[in-house]
């Protein structure tokens, strides 16, 4: 039988919620990849699983050369199972090349499912959850972050985890620069403190003594409104500096960035409207 990995969800704050397959698993396993060896070992003392029975080895980069060199080493075993710190250990964690390296050489994979931050914020925030995208991380500069949020798609729900000490400066831009938006900040899932805040952009300053800078952040992101900037938004400068720039070297790409400035209209879905309309 080909070899199998296993994907192992972990709770994402309550205990309560290790699932009896998770717990089958980890007491069969020998052969483990943890994001966190130490978090692992916990885990195994609270579930009363000798770890000393298990071979434990760290994995947490997407390092092209370690995800073979690891895949080299365990594909001839009968199983190796994988473990994030909290959740599923492909969203937002460093399980996927290994998977897609695994299924490449031919080998099976499993998912034991458990609860995921992504999927648990969705279901609190009271925005559709149809359709949805989930991003990872934000940036970490402000500018880059206004960019990534500029180019996001309207009446779709957008979901980005935040690190503590950088959530009340990303709430404070999207205020500024993205009035439109409606805002889900959540923090401590399934937690003791669990916190929920649902706001209009414009109204952080209304909220923000609300926010305990402490845990996990999820931010979650809507605009029901469809054009994000208007013309009135834009100034004759900033217009005049992007004509003056296509002019010198025009392009469909370079056109598309003046009209998503003029209609609000998402660039790329632009640029392809204006690369088919010369075909």
């Amino acid at each position: 039988m080909k070899p199998l990995l296993k994907l192992i969800s972990t709770p994402i704050g309550n205990l309560n919620d290790l699932s009896e397959r998770a717990i089958e698993s980890f007491k069969e396993g020998t052969f483990f990849l943890a994001e966190d060896t130490r978090e692992l070992f916990k885990l195994l003392d609270l579930m009363g699983i000798d770890k000393k029975s298990k071979f434990v080895e760290s994995f947490n980069d997407h390092d092209q050369a370690k995800v073979k060199s690891l895949v080299d080493k365990y594909f001839d075993k009968e199983s190796l199972n994988i473990v994030s710190d909290a959740g599923s250990p492909v969203l937002s964690d460093p399980a996927y090349p290994l998977v897609k390296e695994w299924v490449n050489r031919g080998g099976r994979v499993e998912s034991i499912p458990g609860p995921s931050a992504v999927t648990v914020a969705l279901e609190v925030s009271a925005m559709a959850p149809i359709p949805f995208s989930f991003h990872g991380f934000l940036p970490r500069k402000s500018g880059a972050i206004k960019d990534y949020i500029g180019k996001l798609r309207s009446k779709e729900t957008h979901i980005f985890f935040e690190s503590p000490h950088r959530i009340e400066g990303t709430l404070e831009l999207i205020s500024k620069e993205f009035s439109s938006y409606e805002v889900c900040v959540v923090r401590e899932l399934t937690k003791k403190f669990e916190q929920h805040l649902r706001f209009k952009a414009t109204d952080w300053d209304l909220v923000k003594e609300d926010l305990v800078q402490k845990g996990e952040f999820v931010i979650l992101l809507r605009n029901e409104g469809g054009d994000q900037n208007s013309p009135d938004d834009i100034s004759n400068a900033e217009l005049t500096k992007l004509a003056e720039k296509y002019m010198a070297k025009p392009s469909p790409k370079g056109l598309a960035k003046i009209l998503s400035e003029i209609t609000g209209e998402n660039v790329n879905d632009i640029y392809k409207k204006v690369s088919f309309s010369k075909k």
